[in-house]
């Protein structure tokens, strides 16, 4: 047996949108006016101003199988990490 594919349409005549399914309707839709806008609500309260951001030195190093990822906030910052990614593998710094 053969799908059928529904043919669906609109159509407008003055405030009226009808929506058909094969020449049939099954929703009429009726436009109404627009509304006013409304008012606009009070700013908020400015946040405070946070520290300024660091951005590492990101390095990438060959190893056998696989890369070392190192990531360096400066000399001797207990931020810094590494961790190595083994071919065919996925790893992640936690």
């Amino acid at each position: 047996m053969d799908g059928h594919t529904p043919i669906i349409t609109a159509s407008k005549s003055g405030n009226t949108t009808t929506i058909s399914v094969d020449g049939s309707p099954v929703a009429t839709i009726l436009d109404g006016t627009d509304g006013q806008n409304g008012t606009n609500g009070q700013d908020g309260t400015n946040g405070t101003n946070g520290s300024d951001g660091i951005t590492p030195i990101v390095n990438v190093a060959s190893i056998t199988g696989g890369h070392t990822v190192e990531f360096s906030y400066g000399s001797g910052d207990s931020r810094n990490s590494s961790f190595n990614v083994m071919d065919g593998n996925a790893s992640s710094l936690s």
